[in-house]
């Protein structure tokens, strides 16, 4: 911390004001290809003022902008992009400077893999999962909602599409691709979304893509099996009617027995008496619309530099 004195003129009454050093906290982009004609980036920090100027490996850099007391905007040139390498950006101010972060220039200009934790929803229509109730013989639904919570952990990369007019900060897009977890599934990874986020700070962004769920349902030698027993014997299968497991809606197969009725002569529930030979359950995947938040961050921010 660095104390400026000033003297009043008029009052001739010196004072004292302590003046806290800069701090950078983020530059974005932190990456460039080596060879690139010029690269404008952001600076995010505190403690910045209209003298302050920036240095990129120990020189200043010629062309930058101050914005606020928390960002200054800075243009790298061709002549500091033409060799690959880990080189250090800080700010000046007065006899003053800030900590230093790396900007690296590499040959292929792609960025770390930016990690990422969100929570959300998914927009889809009514779906029925099903799962094997083993003691009562019977095949059991769950019909999860229109709009189901959803927990999300994956990784997004920086796209280089500008912000909207008016907004500064770099490259807010990313690409992401995330695995869900979704409360009271029967799976453990309830599916996957891919999409689109756009960081509205430095760990806060907002995504909307596309989610795929698997549902466990009748598979298809299990359907026509119990649509076939039906037809044959209406009054063993009360509840249950052929036309309404052939229109297949939301838990139409609901408590619907796995084994036959009656079980044949001689057979036992453990001996002889599926109604279908094969597994009874299959998974398909539903896609629908998923809308939240995450909190996105850079695995060279874990091992120590951002």
């Amino acid at each position: 911390m660095k104390t400026i004195c000033n003297l009043a003129i008029t009052g001739l009454l010196l004072s004292c004001f302590a003046m806290a050093a800069p701090t950078i906290n983020t530059i974005t982009p932190a990456i460039v290809k080596v060879g690139t004609a010029q690269e404008a980036i952001q600076i995010i920090g505190s403690g910045f003022a209209s003298a302050c100027t920036v240095s990129f490996n120990g020189a200043n850099v010629s062309g930058y902008n101050y914005v606020d007391t928390t960002e200054i905007d800075a243009t790298l040139p061709g002549t500091d992009l033409a060799t690959a390498g880990s080189f250090l950006i800080a700010v000046h101010c007065a006899a003053t400077a800030s900590n230093s972060l790396v900007f690296k220039v590499t040959d292929t200009g792609i960025n770390g893999v930016n990690l990422s934790l969100g929570i959300g929803t998914m927009i889809v229509g009514k779906g029925t999962d099903y799962k094997i109730n083993s003691t009562a013989n019977i095949i059991e639904a769950n019909v999860i909602g229109r709009a189901t919570p959803q927990i999300m952990a994956g990784a997004g990369f920086r796209l280089p599409i500008p912000n909207f007019p008016g907004l500064t900060r770099k490259d807010p897009w990313h690409i992401f691709v995330n695995l869900k977890f979704a409360p009271g599934s029967t799976q453990a990874i309830d599916g996957f979304v891919f999409g689109l986020s756009y960081h509205v700070a430095s760990h806060l962004a907002v995504l909307a893509g596309v989610g795929m769920t698997p549902y466990s349902v009748p598979s298809l030698g299990f359907r026509n099996a119990a649509i076939n027993a039906v037809s044959q014997n209406p009054s063993l299968y009360p509840g249950f009617t052929a036309a309404g497991l052939v229109a297949d809606g939301p838990a139409a197969f609901d408590g619907f027995p796995l084994l036959k009725q009656p079980l044949p002569t001689g057979s036992s529930p453990t001996t002889n008496a599926n109604l279908y030979a094969g597994d009874p359950l299959e998974t398909q995947y539903k896609g629908g619309l998923v809308i939240g938040i995450s909190i996105p961050f850079t695995v060279g921010a874990l091992l120590g530099y951002k």
